[in-house]
């Protein structure tokens, strides 16, 4: 037969004795199963039931035209800056505070509520007994506690929306608790709001207070310098300087015009008079009162001469003599026009005077002015700080009557709003009876249904083990499989005790080769840490690069460990390592800076490491002080430094003890030698073990020091 068909077969009857098993252990299958299912649901029956009720908050901007501040245009939203996310997390914490949470349980007396007390225990009734009543800061964090237990606040997709569920053995007071902690959530944000308000009020009354200041000595500053620079202002916000210059040109020009106007009247006058014509049409000769006079005389004069004219004859007597006294008339008017013109003339010589007068003062002011023109550069910087400090004070005061309007409990609009109340639930969230009994039949199936499985291939696997340990067992002995399963060796079967013991004596022979073995190998830290160490296993584990940094500390004394660290590090130096060797322990201060001073700050890392005349060493001394700083991180962090830049880092950590070294390398990847005068006992031996794990040092190897090692060091070494 074929593999394959030696396979199906095996499937086959494997198959086939599987389900004859199962068939058999169906009612056993079938009553542990109901037994199950039926100590669930009495498990069940005594599990409380709890009625889950929930709550909508919507998180949206509320302010509208009517209830934003006058100069609030509403063209930026409240949470415009803040990622949806972000908002809905911060919501969904104030939710879930403390504060909110200590409102719903007073409002609510939560701490009456047996399923908000703490349990009930024996030592709490024998108080009770005494009169010892809980304090109710503790009862009020015992409701708290088991208040954020059941209750779980949620956002829903995509949304702003935050549901709030609550769990509660009383339906009403699941529903109650959902509603209290939505509205103590959304009363809080107003409060917060309005307190808000009331500190920006607050601030907003201290600013104005200092502004008012402000500005009072701005508008002081500004009134001092123009009474100091003589800058007054005017009617229409105009200084007096220029009102001046504006009023004298003014002048000037009124001057000039008067002055030509009087030529122009006298040159007319005396034009008309050489002329031979008549001046009593001139306005200055007819507002003369000797020529109204005489005008009116000559009125008489003709009026007599035309009536005389209507009798007699022009040459009559008293014709000609009235002629004669109008021609002497016309003669007077005419020597008074020549007055009048001359005091035309001598107005205008008048007006030319003031002119030239007017024309002083102006370049007097003109000066004045360019004095004030630079004096008004400093007086509007005034001006304009003086002006700054005005409108940001207007400005606060606006705001600030805004904000005290404001301060109201029911002037500021939350930006949350319940959009859903909780309702008494129906039926129980917790515990899902059915749900669970039919969570334990699959389990229970299932489980069984495993373990018959893995009974049936765990013993066909067995058994096949049994086989195959058996051939490789004889076959280690020299025995082949085929002899013994199938008769056919030719040797001698001895019979089955004799056999026995000499298996028994070829398996011991066998386990003390491999433990002879072992013993040959060399040494690693990480096989056997309890395993003493000779200074040859050091340096060959050192030479591979196992460890780099090497920490040696006495057991007894300090000075067993003297004579290793100088054979080590002569041999390393030999073939060629760079090492460092490290002084943590001993005490000797050295003029150099060393661990000491870098323990205390005094020096920087590169100061402490020195060099020495073998070019592949280098030593860090003790330093200058007489103790090293047991708190100090230092020491650690420069020997794991210089493990990067060496193949191989010696510390003397000094001799064990309650003043030793060793904790300032706590936690370092280093290999740990103890170096004692005779070998340790393996009880000793765990002991420094357990030390040296409580210091998370876990890499130990132990070495006994000859009478050779424990000499001082050399001085060309170290």
């Amino acid at each position: 037969m074929s593999q394959t068909s030696q396979m199906d077969a095996s499937g086959k009857t494997d198959m086939t004795t599987l389900s004859a098993e199962l068939w058999r252990k169906k009612w056993r299958i079938a009553f542990v199963t109901l037994l199950l299912c039926m100590a669930t649901y009495a498990v069940l029956s005594f599990f409380p039931k709890l009625y889950e009720s929930s709550a909508s908050i919507l998180v949206e901007p509320r302010a509208n035209a009517f209830s934003r501040a006058a100069d609030d245009n509403g063209s930026t939203a409240t949470n415009a800056s803040v990622p949806d996310d972000v908002l809905m997390s911060s919501q969904m914490e104030l939710v879930k505070s403390a504060d909110t949470l200590l409102i719903v349980i007073r409002k609510l007396d939560l701490i009456s509520k047996p399923e908000f007390q703490a349990s009930k225990s024996p030592l709490s009734a024998i108080t009770s007994m005494f009169g010892s009543q809980p304090d109710v800061r503790d009862a009020e964090q015992i409701a708290l506690a088991k208040l954020l237990k059941q209750i779980t606040v949620l956002r829903e997709r995509d949304s702003r929306v935050i549901s709030i569920f609550v769990r509660s053995e009383d339906r009403q007071l699941a529903a109650d608790i959902a509603n209290a902690i939505a509205q103590a959530h959304i009363t809080r944000r107003a409060d917060q709001t309005i307190d808000d308000t009331a500190e920006a009020t607050q601030w907003l009354q201290t600013e104005i207070d200092k502004l008012r200041t402000r500005v009072n000595d701005a508008e002081s500053a500004v009134a001092k310098y123009r009474v100091d620079h003589d800058l007054f202002v005017g009617p229409n916000n105009t200084t007096l300087i220029d009102q001046q210059l504006s009023d004298i040109s003014k002048q000037i020009t009124d001057a000039q015009e008067r002055k030509n106007t009087a030529r122009s009247r006298a040159n007319l006058i005396r034009q008309m008079l050489q002329s031979g014509q008549s001046i009593t049409g001139v306005t200055d000769v007819q507002n003369s009162v000797v020529v109204q006079r005489l005008l009116e005389d000559k009125a008489g004069l003709q009026r007599d001469r035309a009536q005389l004219l209507s009798t007699l004859l022009p040459n009559h007597p008293d014709i000609q003599a009235l002629t004669a006294q109008i021609e002497e008339i016309d003669r007077q008017i005419n020597s008074e026009a020549k007055k009048v013109a001359d005091a035309l003339d001598a107005e205008a010589q008048i007006e030319a005077s003031l002119e030239a007068s007017l024309r002083d003062d102006l370049a007097r002011l003109k000066l004045s002015a360019s004095d004030a023109t630079n004096s008004n550069v400093e007086l509007q910087e005034l001006e304009r700080e003086a002006t700054a400090q005005r409108n940001l004070l207007e400005t606060y005061l606006l705001r600030y009557r805004d904000a005290v309007a404001r301060t109201d409990s029911s002037a500021a609009l939350p930006d949350l709003r319940q959009i859903t109340f909780a309702t008494a639930a129906i039926t129980p969230s917790y515990p899902q009876t059915m749900l669970i009994i039919v969570a334990v039949t699959i389990v229970a199936l299932m489980g069984q249904l495993g373990i018959i499985l893995l009974r049936h291939y765990a013993g066909t696997m067995l058994r096949e083990d049994d086989r195959e340990k058996a051939s490789s067992d004889w076959a280690a002995f020299g025995v082949r499989e085929d002899n013994v399963l199938l008769g056919k060796s030719t040797a001698q079967q001895p019979d089955r005790a004799d056999e026995r013991l000499t298996m028994r004596e070829r398996a011991s022979r066998l386990l003390r080769q491999s433990s002879g073995n072992r013993k040959a190998r060399e040494i690693d830290p990480g096989a056997a840490n309890s395993n003493e160490w000779t200074l040859a296993d050091l340096e060959r584990h050192l030479l591979r690069g196992r460890d780099r940094l090497v920490l040696v500390a006495g057991y007894d004394s300090d000075a067993d460990c003297l004579g290793l660290v100088d054979r080590l590090a002569a041999g390393l130096i030999d073939k060629g390592r760079n090492i460092t060797l490290v002084d943590a322990g001993t005490g000797l201060s050295t003029r150099a800076p060393g661990m000491t001073d870098l323990a205390a700050g005094d020096v920087d890392f590169g100061e402490v490491v020195s060099e020495t005349r073998y070019p592949n060493l280098n030593e860090v001394g003790w330093g200058r002080l007489a103790e090293i700083d047991r708190s100090s991180a230092k020491p650690a962090t420069l020997v794991e430094a210089l493990c990067d830049l060496n193949d191989a880092v010696i510390v003397l950590t000094g001799a064990a003890g309650t003043h030793a070294n060793l904790p300032l390398f706590s936690g370092c990847d280093a290999l740990l030698v103890v170096v004692s005068a005779k070998p340790l006992s393996a009880e000793r031996q765990r002991q420094v073990e357990r030390d040296a794990t409580r210091l998370d040092l876990t890499n130990i190897a132990f070495a006994v020091a000859r009478p050779a090692q424990s000499a001082a060091r050399r001085p060309d070494v170290a």
